[in-house]
């Protein structure tokens, strides 16, 4: 099926073939609007259900919060990042944990 399409700035009407733009559009990976997925994780972090991802290192001794996420899945894809770059900051890792929190602080220092 074809369809005229007309470009008022310049007065063209060209031809387009609606089977092969329609084919293109079913190719494309869907992606929820970003503002929505934000929205979500607003709610979700008020009411303690979003996901974190929590490391504990040594040296320094600290607990580190990243996220927050919508879901475990999504947190476990960007897991490997934060620990990456912790390891380049001379870290040792010593326990990683995915869950479900609200933490008040994304840095929190042991007490000597």
């Amino acid at each position: 099926m074809e369809y005229l399409e007309r470009d008022f700035d310049d007065g063209i009407i060209s031809n387009h073939n609606f089977r092969e733009n329609s084919q293109s559009l079913e190719n494309q990976e869907y992606k929820p609007d970003s503002f929505i997925q934000e929205k979500i994780l607003d709610v979700l972090e008020i009411i303690g259900l979003a996901w974190w991802i929590e490391i504990v290192t040594q040296n320094p001794t600290c607990t580190y919060y990243f996220g927050p996420f919508v879901s475990a899945k999504k947190a476990q894809i960007e897991k490997n990042g934060y620990v990456e770059d912790l390891i380049e900051e001379g870290a040792i890792i010593f326990q990683i944990e995915i869950k479900r929190c609200r933490p008040q602080n994304l840095t929190v220092f042991a007490e000597e």
